[in-house]
């Protein structure tokens, strides 16, 4: 397509080119009735020609131009002048993401913050089913704040939706998509949805911690097997102080089978900040180093089982010498993987008793065991003393009944030998008068019980303990 520097199209003055692509060129543009500076996306000439095309182009136009979110790109207009269909949208002077990152690396602490307001502007599309299928750093906007929008919502739809444009744009090398981020789905064209965002977002964080896409080869076919069958290589292999779980964060958005990824686009931003939280704060703000290209595709090459070589096995290190990681406090050991830095060596351990002394060992009771066993003997000691006291208790309580009925009966059948007073005889009257007694006026007399053996109750312990009987 011709430059149209200097052009106008509808009421937009055409300016310098700011931006070409494969499909459209980004064109800086001044909007004479609003007085104000615009960007147009002005459409390949031979998609102009084709009238079911325009007719999806208007209707994506216009589904487009109602996200109105802060971190999407809003879009002003769109419209065709002959041949040529252009969309207007807000300049954003900043340049591109991946312009930033052509010239410096990141923070940990700037990844997060793009990596959340890209994932904001995905989970406002996507609860619309708006779906952009072209997620790469081309498309992601700086401006002078520190914000990021993302563009060209729908391009990608618009370009996919009939068989017969596919297959012109491909004869002439064009792409339904950027292989760099393209999810296995896409290339197997089967059908797209929230999830597949989801995937090149999780590509795009690889590269802004890494400084190069996960995937990369001589031509489209060996990207394509590497996103079909190759899992991303893992950062903790690529960058030593890089802790797994960041690592766990991208293995699962870029998971081959869309099921297995984030549900959501918001999920991934709260699981990279997580993760990033959890390291040091020095590494946090510290721009990382660029990894080399010969050590990420000699990652890529290798198995998922197979661990990383070591320095000592390559004789070179993953990172800038001039970054001395040696000098920053180590981080938390993880099980799962050998410490490139600083070899961890296991705690010192008494070697184990041989011979008599380990048969001796293991014959000998346990101090828990002792423990437990003192416990049992309390508890039984307890057990039998309170059972004891129930029992004397009893017994006072019916002796001393009895005791009382028996001297109440004695009392005026006998009285003590001691006293000299003959036994007491009841003499028989016709009148059945009862006789009276006159005590002697020496003595007075006094009654005597007979002592009453009580029988012999036999003791609870004395029955069988089931506590101890099998």
């Amino acid at each position: 397509m011709a430059d149209l520097t200097g052009q106008q199209l509808g009421q937009y003055l055409i300016g310098k080119r700011i931006g070409k692509g494969g499909m459209a060129t980004v064109y800086h543009a001044r909007q004479e009735s609003m007085e104000r500076d615009v960007a147009i996306k002005v459409m390949a000439t031979d998609l102009g020609e084709d009238d079911a095309f325009v007719a999806r182009f208007e209707r994506e136009a216009r589904v487009i131009a109602q996200l109105q979110h802060p971190h999407i790109l809003p879009v002003y207009d769109f419209g065709r002048e002959g041949d040529l269909l252009y969309l207007v949208m807000q300049l954003v002077t900043g340049g591109t993401l991946h312009d930033f990152m052509a010239r410096r690396t990141l923070t940990l602490r700037q990844v997060v913050g793009v990596g959340r307001m890209i994932a904001a502007a995905l989970t406002y599309a996507h609860k619309r089913n708006v779906i952009h299928r072209d997620l790469k750093p081309k498309n992601v906007l700086l401006d002078g704040e520190g914000n990021v929008y993302l563009a060209d919502f729908g391009i990608a739809r618009v370009l996919a939706s009939e068989a017969e444009t596919v297959q012109r744009l491909t004869a002439t090398g064009a792409m339904m998509g950027t292989p760099a981020y393209m999810a296995p789905e896409q290339w197997q064209d089967e059908g797209v949805d929230n999830r597949t965002d989801i995937y090149a977002l999780g590509a795009m964080l690889f590269e802004m911690i890494i400084g190069q896409p996960p995937f990369s080869a001589a031509n489209a076919l060996g990207v394509m097997y590497q996103h079909l069958r190759t899992p991303p290589p893992p950062l903790y292999k690529l960058h030593p102080l890089l802790s797994s779980g960041l690592d766990a964060v991208l293995q699962r958005a870029m998971a081959k089978a869309p099921e297995d990824r984030y549900a959501e686009a918001a999920e991934v931003a709260v699981g990279l900040q997580r993760a990033v939280q959890a390291l040091p704060s020095h590494l946090i703000d510290r721009p990382l180093p660029r990894v080399p290209a010969e050590k990420l595709q000699q990652l890529r090459q290798q198995p998922a089982t197979q661990p990383a070589p070591s320095e000592e096995e390559t004789g070179d290190t993953v990172f800038d010498t001039d970054w001395e990681p040696a000098t920053l406090p180590p981080t938390p050991p993880d099980s799962s993987r050998p410490s490139p830095i600083v070899p961890i060596s296991p705690p010192d351990r008494p070697d184990p008793p041989s011979g008599d002394a380990a048969g001796a060992a293991g014959a000998a009771p346990s101090a828990a065991d002792d423990d437990s066993m003192v416990w049992v003997w309390v508890g039984m000691i307890s057990f039998v003393a309170i059972i004891a006291v129930v029992v004397v208790v009893a017994l006072l309580l019916m002796t001393r009944d009895e005791g009382d009925g028996d001297d109440s009966r004695d009392s005026g059948a006998r009285v003590s030998e001691s006293g000299g007073s003959a036994p007491l005889r009841q003499p028989t009257s016709p009148n059945n008068a009862v006789p009276t007694w006159t005590p002697s006026p020496s003595r007075t007399p006094r009654p005597t019980s007979t002592p009453v053996t009580p029988t012999r109750t036999p003791l609870p312990s004395e029955t069988p303990c089931l506590l101890y009987t099998s």
